[in-house]
């Protein structure tokens, strides 16, 4: 049995017109890859990125790959 890694961040954008353009930014950038999955969306003024990854090793790749991407927009 294989175990999947996660993890869930939430940005507060204090508007949904600046998280959609956050989310416009983000998924610009071509993050996942064979090692990890990077999702990203909106939920009102929240911009919400879920990672998975197969090891505890790999969703550490994941999300030092998305915080650079998430410096872009604030």
């Amino acid at each position: 049995m294989s175990e999947e890694f996660s993890a869930s961040l939430k940005y507060d954008l204090a508007s949904q017109d600046k998280a959609n353009e956050a989310l416009q930014t983000v998924t610009s950038e071509n993050l996942s890859n064979t090692n990890f999955e990077v999702q990203f969306s909106v939920d009102g003024q929240f911009l919400l990125a879920s990672i998975k990854a197969k090891s505890s090793e790999l969703l550490q790749e994941g999300l030092n790959a998305v915080y650079p991407v998430i410096d872009k927009v604030f």
